[in-house]
């Protein structure tokens, strides 16, 4: 029954808060709280912010995905489906956004990204999209020419979705094969198996280690890989395996195995370690075990003692110690210790018993036994070592962030663990006033600083500014947070040093500074903007560095990283202190090279490339794209051709759409440039891959250009008549050769007569006509590889005049 009123909502707002606790934050803010106003009154001042996504771990990295099962699409779709949104978000942040749709399993919303984020479609995207197994997403992107690496298959890997990775793997793409796209051949399977040994998915392992057998059925049909991957490849099996070469695969297999046990060990996955290290003469992995050296099965079970539950470890102990491997039972104690279980404890607590029972066999073969101490004080002397051995030594141990650090420390003290030598090794961290003189005690504060800054920590630089003041950091250390990319820490520095050494005047220009002297010379403040701009910080940080830091504009890096808004406000205040506002073309293409499209395209809309009314280059004639070498593992911040060529193709799309059509000398010129551009295109797909980048261009050819290309077919067909034609009024006269036969033709001198014998041809035209088809598979063969050369087509005219002309 519909509540009438809100009298008829009989919940008490004690009830709403407990019902709004077990639900996702999303659903309270998009429907709980909006239910009525008794809700709206219990859950005020709370659950006002919609999470877009969350953190997908994945080794070495972490990708951010779409909250897929609480995603607001209908409201992302309607909000961000048009360009004035996008406008102030700097490139970082749209191109976050992007990935969240691309993960978002909702068709309008990666529309709407695609369609107004103004961002190139970096190898992130669909890393995202394979991470969420968003397979219509997955094949979408490849169509519309993203940038493609392992990394994108590894995620599905890691997170499961066998279903990505077997579309990849057998199925085409208007004829290339996906794999390709990605540069996954036999040798990169150890990298799949290694990420799904990390992720626990061991139905991706079978999976992969099928592809090691010999093949004796074909690949899965489209509707096991799933019918939208069917529908978007419209392509049938290439080969059996995908055309992979199982003897190859298996050796990667074998190669990788230490690769996927240590992985597996780390991340925790019992029970894919155990069947990697099952050890019977039809185990797949035996002989790769037996092959491990020593040091292997010792780092192997180190791991597994610091990662693993204690059953684990109880059982590869007792299985390899002695039989395969010697090693100290303390060792392992602070490897347990060092762990991130929960039950590190009862580690612990076993490897001191089995520690205890080996001194009491040791102290029983000694003749002197009191020389032998006991496992408590060994296992302490151990831990002592380990610390001395570093000097930080809290920050390699993986436990550092868990909540019971410090009862672990107790742990050790209970041992036994030596009073006074090893709390300088952590308290110098977190109390430097305890390192004794004042130079040491400002040392160890720039060092926690350091840290802070580096990985973003603002809380712990609150707690250091709190404690020492604002000159406890230098000029320096904001240098650090701009180069780190940590612009929250960033932001934070920027205020507190200007609230302390401002005094709260602004500048009057854009070389003076209200900093007081001594506080950082220009030229830094002038780095720390361009580190910032170049990153994609807020426009209200850079008006903050240059208003009241004094320093100055770098248009080409708040470009490269900046927003619209950003991009308008640097050139409108250099414009008012009377400097230049322009940009060469390396520039520009810098800009879009990094992917931030939209801004290039601001650049160019309102003028600012240098000098004054000139058009863009075409990119194969700038050496400086040629020169960009992307590299997938240094993530997006290098630029990539093809998003240079991603905006030209947009700029002549919308010159096209704004100019009155031009004539066939303009479309001409068209088709040479465009042909010019598939040449460049082919030279970096021979370099870098990605062939269906190659397919995505010819997709976007305009119709100007095919039109042109088919009259510059029908005007060779008409040059190729005449050529034909003389040949056989040529052969005429040899074939009277035998001038016996009858004077049929007393007129024989008629060959003489060539500029009379033209006047009938339009007479004879219609005769011609029917017999016109026979010398078309000619024609059509001298066409066919210049089908492809649809390149040049005003040369290729001149060549054929001056061959007709000098057959004549």
């Amino acid at each position: 029954m519909p509540l009438k009123t809100d009298d008829d909502f009989k919940l008490s707002p004690e009830l709403i808060e407990d019902i709004a606790g077990r639900l996702h934050p999303n659903e309270v803010v998009t429907n709980l709280k909006l239910l009525n106003s008794k809700a709206a009154a219990a859950l005020r001042g709370s659950y006002s912010t919609i999470r877009l996504e969350h953190r997908k771990p994945l080794p070495y990295r972490s990708v951010y995905i779409a909250c897929a099962e609480t995603w607001p699409g209908d409201a992302f779709a309607r909000h961000w489906g048009c360009p004035e949104p996008w406008r102030s978000l700097p490139f970082p942040r749209r191109l976050r956004l992007l990935c969240l749709a691309a993960s978002s399993h909702h068709p309008p919303s990666l529309d709407a990204a695609l369609t107004h984020s103004g961002v190139g479609l970096a190898p992130t995207v669909i890393e995202a999209a394979a991470a969420a197994g968003d397979l219509d997403a997955f094949l979408r992107l490849v169509s519309e020419g993203c940038n493609c690496a392992m990394a994108a298959l590894e995620a599905a890997a890691h997170c499961g979705h066998l279903h990505i990775l077997q579309c990849a793997w057998y199925y085409s793409l208007e004829g290339i094969r996906l794999r390709q796209a990605f540069g996954c051949g036999p040798e990169e399977v150890r990298q799949l198996a290694v990420s799904a040994c990390a992720g626990g998915q061991g139905h991706v392992l079978t999976w992969l280690e099928s592809l090691a057998d010999p093949p004796a059925q074909p690949p899965p049909t489209a509707a096991a890989v799933g019918a939208a991957g069917a529908a978007a490849t419209g392509s049938k099996h290439n080969s059996n395996r995908g055309g992979l070469d199982h003897v190859r695969v298996c050796e990667s297999l074998e190669s990788s195995f230490f690769a996927m046990a240590i992985e597996a060990a780390v991340h925790g996955r019992t029970g894919l370690l155990d069947r990697l290290l099952q050890q019977h003469p039809s185990g797949r992995y035996t002989d790769a075990f037996e092959g491990l050296a020593n040091y292997m099965v010792k780092e192997l079970l180190l791991c597994i003692a610091s990662f693993c539950p204690v059953a684990t470890l109880q059982h590869y102990h007792a299985a390899w110690v002695p039989k395969v491997i010697r090693v100290a039972e303390e060792e392992l104690t602070i490897a347990a210790l060092r762990g991130t279980t929960a039950d590190w404890r009862e580690k612990c607590d076993y490897m001191l018993k089995k520690l205890a029972a080996a001194l009491e066999e040791e102290r029983a073969a000694e003749p002197d036994g009191g020389a032998v101490p006991d496992a408590p004080t060994l296992a302490a002397r151990r831990a002592l070592q380990d610390m001395k051995n570093y000097y930080h030594f809290a920050e390699y141990w993986p436990s550092k962030n868990v909540p019971d650090f410090m009862e672990r420390m107790r742990y050790l003290t209970a041992l036994g663990l030596p009073s006074g030598e090893w709390e300088p090794q952590l308290l110098n961290e977190w109390n430097p006033a305890a390192a004794g003189s004042t130079a040491a005690a400002q040392r160890e504060i720039s060092e926690l600083l350091g840290q802070a800054v580096s990985w973003g920590h603002v809380p712990v630089l609150e707690l250091l500014v709190e404690r020492f003041g604002a000159g406890a950091f230098g000029i320096e250390d904001i240098m650090a947070a701009g180069e780190s990319n940590r612009m929250p820490a960033l932001q934070y520095l920027v205020n507190t040093w200007v609230q302390a050494h401002g005094g709260g005047q602004q500048t009057s220009g854009s070389n003076s500074t209200g900093i007081a002297a001594g506080s950082g010379d220009d030229g830094d403040w002038d780095e720390v903007f361009s580190c910032a701009a170049g990153q994609g910080a807020d426009l209200s940080l850079l008006r903050l560095l240059h208003e009241r830091c004094g320093a100055a504009i770098d248009l080409a890096a708040g470009a490269a990283g900046g927003s619209e808004e950003t991009i308008q406000w640097a050139v409108g205040t250099l414009w008012a202190a009377g400097k230049d506002a322009s940009l060469t073309a390396d520039q520009v293409w810098r800009m879009a090279g990094v992917g931030n499209l939209a801004a290039a395209a601001w650049v160019l809309d309102h003028g600012l490339l240098s000098p004054r009314g000139r058009a863009l280059p075409h990119p194969a004639d700038c050496p400086c794209i040629s020169a960009f070498e992307p590299d997938d593992e240094c993530g997006d911040s290098e630029p990539r051709p093809s998003y240079c060529i991603w905006l030209w193709v947009e700029r002549r799309a919308m010159a096209a759409a704004a100019a009155p059509a031009g004539g066939e000398s303009s479309a001409m010129r068209l088709a040479e440039q465009w042909v010019r551009l598939e040449e460049f295109m082919e030279k970096l797909v021979r370099r870098h891959g990605m062939p269906h980048q190659k397919a995505w261009l010819r997709r976007q050819r305009p119709q100007e250009v095919v039109q042109a290309l088919q009259a510059y077919r029908k005007e060779k067909q008409k040059n190729a008549q005449p050529q034909q034609q003389p040949p056989q009024q040529q052969q005429k006269p040899p074939q009277p050769q035998p001038q016996q036969q009858p004077q049929e033709k007393p007129p024989q001198p008629q060959p003489q007569q060539k500029p009379q014998q033209q006047k009938p041809l339009p007479q004879q035209q219609p005769q011609e006509k029917p017999p016109r088809p026979q010398p078309q598979p000619q024609q059509q063969a001298q066409e066919k590889p210049q089908e492809n050369l649809e390149e040049k087509p005003p040369q290729q005219q001149a060549k054929m005049k001056t061959r007709s002309s000098s057959r004549r």
